[in-house]
């Protein structure tokens, strides 16, 4: 089973909800720490899968166009794997904007998620919060 979230912008909690889940035995694969290591986050998560039967995907899906590649990245891990995968795509009955723009402006230097400390400071930050998800 794959757990997403859609719709949500980065500091909307969907890390969180992740960290949750991994107290209760859910394996995460983030693209966030994925990045941080130059890892492949689709390799990380085939082997999650192979390896797991409970597994996050704390990726962004934004969009149609992200949701649909969600599902060719399980799609393609089901065919080269031999998996049956089943998805919990959770959805937002709504968004607080500012809330959680107000996340990422308060995450600290060392945070790997989006934070104001990227280069280009708050001003690129809040351009990547609100060209992705507004």
């Amino acid at each position: 089973t794959v757990v997403a979230v859609a719709g949500l912008p980065p500091g909307g909690g969907k890390s969180s909800l992740f960290q949750s889940l991994a107290h209760l035995g859910w394996e995460v694969v983030s693209s966030d720490l994925e990045r941080t290591r130059s890892g492949n986050f689709d390799a990380t998560l085939a082997r999650l899968l192979r390896a797991c039967p409970m597994v996050c995907y704390d990726k962004n899906v934004p969009d149609v166009p992200a949701l649909a590649r969600l599902c060719r990245v399980l799609r393609a891990a089901e065919a080269q794997h031999g998996l049956r995968i089943r998805v919990l795509l959770v959805v937002p009955d709504r968004i607080e904007r500012d809330l959680a723009w107000q996340r990422v402006s308060d995450r600290s230097p060392s945070d790997i998620a989006l934070s104001c400390h990227i280069p280009g400071g708050a001003d690129k930050a809040y351009s990547i919060f609100n060209n992705i998800f507004y």
